[in-house]
């Protein structure tokens, strides 16, 4: 049975997205081969900590009931997928970690004869709801490495048809060996067999079944809030994604702020179908693009928007529109800071290696990202922009991998690779106080967007300093989302007194404006999952080895200090 476009176009409208989202979506559906799903069916997968998406037909209220197993939800994610593939003929293999039983390991839809697709779907539904989650183990490294040499053997079909295979990897997020530990050696295999994968021509989805939150969906959309506040980031978003069907720009969403361009690329693919003309480039007529693109959101439907509880378009207009005027602000020339020596220039920004981290919303976050065949990129993170000019990341041995496809980035989730800093997505213990205050423009714009008035840093503990305490006497700590946003203006080359590192490229930018006119919950859940993602970078566990002196001793005071503002913030 053949790929059906009418097929995908009437999923697509059923998750509620624009109608003309549909071409973009439909260039990766023809490029995707197969999907693989790894599935972890430990002990660890029964608690119940997770939730279950109750939205009505439409998806226009989306309520959430909390108190199921892990297992559950990501049953339920597994019917989802399982269904769309039946329907658009999508060949999708389901595999457990651990054995379960006298339950099989490995299950499929799609791969072969037609006529018993339905009877394959009603099999998988059915037998997620007798898997038996006994084994301590979570040995996702062995079942990589399963992959790698299953893919392995199709990589010259798949290179020769521009094709590559959707692996999706639903986990709580520790890795262990088989008899279940999670130490240093298991953590390293496992980045290892990423790696091994990341060659190959696949996209890597990450799908975390568990994090701090508690809930997987809130993770996806407070991370793309974080970079890219002035979209909506709906459920068809997240299942598209989750599906390995997200395009390179909707797979960078929470991975970095878009530039003007960057947003109407992606407005053009979201809502008409590659027609740019119907926008206009914000390079050449920067009103007219807005006027445009306000006719275009007010034909949409509204979307329920999960981190408001109510529905709104999917493009906020007005507030894009801020962000562009505070960014030109911004851009302005200044007078940059100098040594009272003369010193080199801050070397060229390195390579990075493609594999990072990344994620998506379904119930979960899919996410470390980013090193793919696709496309590859950063869940986790991606420090190169897609579009003309675009170059893939280098593998982990710094070459070009020949079977990657050009210009394709994958999705994974950003929350996955901090795993490996020490808190393994458990829940921060800690009481909040009341956010009843609303942010400020001028609170969040003070430490990326000013310099004080007096002279600038005259030294590393300066500059520090000058980062984190307020002028004119730098003794009170500024508010949190004023130290998560100016992060930038510590690392080279706006600050001349640390020498340039690959790891300060795996900063990812929060967007002021995510923090601006927030207030209460909406807040405190912003600023927990900034301040997640800051001590996933800051850990001591993640800073690289090979650090100089005033390195370290940045990496060290940003980690004591955004500790101090994590305190104050949430006492």
């Amino acid at each position: 049975m053949p790929k059906s476009d009418a097929a995908l176009q009437s999923y697509i409208e059923y998750l509620g997205m624009p109608k003309g989202s549909f071409a973009a979506v439909a260039e990766v559906y023809a490029q995707m081969n197969s999907r693989i799903w790894l599935l972890e069916n430990s002990f660890a997968m029964g608690e119940l900590d997770s939730h279950l998406m109750k939205a009505d037909p439409e998806f226009q209220v989306i309520e959430r009931v909390d108190g199921v197993s892990r297992w559950d939800e990501l049953s339920r994610c597994v019917g989802f997928h399982a269904k769309m593939a039946s329907r658009c003929w999508i060949p999708t293999q389901f595999m457990l970690l651990n054995e379960s039983g006298e339950m099989p390991r490995k299950y499929s839809v799609c791969m072969s004869n037609s006529d018993e697709v339905k009877a394959e779907r009603e099999y998988i539904i059915d037998s997620m709801n007798h898997i038996q989650l006994e084994e301590r183990a979570n040995p996702l490294a062995r079942q990589i490495r399963e992959l790698v040499k299953y893919i392995s053997k199709d990589v010259h079909n798949l290179t020769k048809n521009n094709e590559f295979v959707a692996v999706t990897i639903c986990t709580h997020g520790v890795p262990t060996d088989g008899n279940g530990s999670s130490s240093k050696h298991a953590k390293r295999e496992f980045l290892d067999s990423l790696r091994e994968l990341d060659n190959l021509p696949v996209r890597i989805v990450f799908r975390l079944t568990t994090d701090e939150e508690k809930n997987s969906e809130l993770i996806d959309i407070l991370q793309v809030y974080l970079h890219n506040p002035w979209l909506t980031y709906g459920v068809g978003i997240h299942r598209l994604r989750e599906a390995g069907l997200g395009t390179d720009l909707l797979d960078l969403l929470d991975e970095k702020p878009f530039d003007l361009i960057e947003v109407r690329k992606f407005c053009v693919d979201f809502f008409l179908g590659n027609k740019e003309l119907s926008l206009r480039n914000p390079n050449v007529d920067l009103s007219g693009f807005f006027e445009d693109l306000q006719n275009i959101v007010e034909k949409e439907k509204l979307v329920w928007n999960p981190l408001k509880n109510r529905l709104t378009p999917w493009i906020d207009v007005e507030k894009l529109r801020l962000m562009t005027n505070r960014n030109e602000s911004k851009n302005k020339p200044k007078i940059p800071l100098r040594r009272a020596t003369t010193t080199a220039e801050p070397s060229e920004r390195p390579k990075v290696s493609s594999l990072r981290r990344d994620h998506t919303m379904s119930g979960n976050t899919s996410s470390e990202r980013k090193p793919n065949s696709r496309g590859n990129r950063r869940f986790a993170s991606s420090v190169q922009t897609p579009g003309v000019g675009f170059k893939e990341p280098p593998t982990s041995n710094g070459h070009e991998s020949p079977n990657r496809k050009p210009n394709r980035h994958r999705s994974t989730s950003s929350a996955f690779n901090a795993s490996f800093a020490g808190g393994d997505f458990q829940n921060a213990a800690g009481t909040y106080g009341n956010f009843g205050r609303s942010a400020s423009s001028e609170d969040v714009r003070t430490a990326a967007l000013k310099q004080s008035s007096t002279s600038g840093p005259k030294d590393l503990k300066d500059a520090i300093k000058q980062w984190s305490r307020k002028a004119p006497g730098y003794f009170k700590l500024k508010p949190m989302e004023d130290l998560l946003v100016g992060v930038p203006e510590l690392f080279p080359p706006n600050n001349p007194f640390v020498e340039s590192h690959e790891h300060f490229f795996k900063w990812k930018e929060f967007s002021a404006d995510a923090f601006i006119g927030e207030s209460g919950d909406e807040l405190k859940a912003l600023l927990k999952r900034a301040s997640r993602k800051s001590k996933l970078f800051l850990h001591p566990d993640k800073i690289p080895n090979d650090c100089t002196p005033s390195q370290e001793t940045l990496f060290k005071s940003m980690w004591e200090i955004l500790q101090e503002s994590e305190s104050k913030t949430f006492e």
